[in-house]
């Protein structure tokens, strides 16, 4: 599963399934897809009895796979949905306190290994990116798009500090183009990109709403960011700016 495009990846890995013409390679979820409640979920969910119940007796997957109950587990790590395990029954069962706990220790291991896999994949795609890339304004944009895929987020830059001080964004996505390669922080503006700058390591930030470390530009609150993450950007061994997601 995509969390940031909201699409399902696969085909699935499943054994017992009856139908596998039906397992699709990947899915753009509409915004009323019966899944996304148990994927949303903050936990696992049951259903003992489909056939008495409104919303799933009559699903593909219940009448085709003959389904009388389900129990399904999102898979989580790192703060994402990376999945959703379904353990499915053609009787009529009840999940028991010990099979629930065995069902959710299998998911999370399996949440980690999917997590993994996807970010080393992510990782080499980036990597080959950037290899590619013929200009520094091509190696720029490579590694704020792929920031945004890797990290799940809405918006990324790349903020460069110039010879007299000044931080300028060089790179975006997300954001009004036009307004944010126009914008500028001077020496004295303790911004999220100057701070970072300061303190030399990685600065994440919960509610730009509560932060106090350093000052949030309006143009942060008025395209609705609520959180964010910087880096270092380093030439050599000198700090030359920031690449920030959020």
């Amino acid at each position: 599963y995509d969390q940031a495009r909201r699409q399902l990846l696969g085909p699935p890995a499943a054994r017992g399934v009856l139908h596998k013409q039906h397992l699709n390679a990947c899915i753009d979820i509409p915004a009323d897809h019966w899944i996304l409640p148990f994927l949303d979920a903050p936990g696992a969910c049951e259903i003992s009895d489909v056939k008495v119940n409104p919303h799933y007796k009559d699903r593909r997957f219940a009448r085709e796979e003959d389904i009388e109950a389900f129990l399904t587990v999102p898979l989580r790590a790192c703060g994402q949905t990376v999945g959703l395990m379904f353990v499915n029954y053609r009787t009529r069962h009840v999940f028991t306190p010990a099979e629930r706990a065995d069902v959710q220790l299998i998911a999370d291991l399996a949440a980690v290994a999917i997590y993994n896999a996807k970010l080393k994949e992510g990782l080499a795609i980036f990597t080959r990116s950037l290899l590619a890339a013929d200009s520094v304004e091509a190696v720029r944009k490579v590694a704020v798009t792929e920031a945004v895929h890797l990290m799940g987020s809405d918006f990324s830059d790349i903020v460069m500090r110039e010879p007299n001080g000044d931080l300028r964004v060089v790179e975006e996505v997300g954001w009004n183009r036009d307004r944010i390669m126009n914008f500028r922080m001077s020496p004295g503006y303790t911004s999220h990109s100057a701070y970072t700058l300061n303190v030399l390591e990685a600065v994440a930030v919960d509610d730009f709403d509560s932060e106090r470390r350093f000052m949030v530009p309006e143009i942060v609150r008025e395209h609705g960011i609520k959180s964010g993450l910087s880096a270092v950007l380093y030439g050599g061994d000198v700090p030359i700016g920031t690449l920030l997601v959020h």
